[in-house]
């Protein structure tokens, strides 16, 4: 079993340097059964080849970080969601894993707009 505070700890290492600023959020999913965790990176919609290949880095570093018989595969899924779109959780409030990054967003009306 992966101790959730190695994921965590493990994932803040991974990212250091690999956070590209089109990135939105990132959720981590583990199937300890499978031994197998799935990224899910959610972009802008100005998200470029070389800022997707920066959170796959990170994910090859996190995955390294573990015994093969804590975790033995990974999976990077991009979705390109445009700001100022709703993640998919938004509403509902369920998150399927752990939610390890959550980009500061400024909301679409300032409050200067609403005085």
């Amino acid at each position: 079993m992966v101790e959730r505070s190695a994921i965590f700890s493990n994932v803040l290492h991974a990212l250091l340097g690999n956070v590209p600023t089109s990135l939105r959020a990132l959720v981590i999913t583990m199937d300890e059964g499978k031994k197998f965790s799935q990224w899910t990176a959610y972009f802008d919609d100005e998200a470029h080849e070389d800022e997707l290949e920066a959170v796959s880095v990170a994910n090859t570093q996190f995955f390294s970080s573990f015994l093969e018989t804590e975790l033995n595969n990974t999976n990077v899924e991009n979705i390109i969601l445009p700001w100022p779109e709703p993640f998919p959780w938004v509403g509902t409030g369920d998150i399927e894993g752990y939610l390890v990054y959550l980009r500061y967003e400024k909301p679409k009306h300032s409050r200067k707009h609403l005085l």
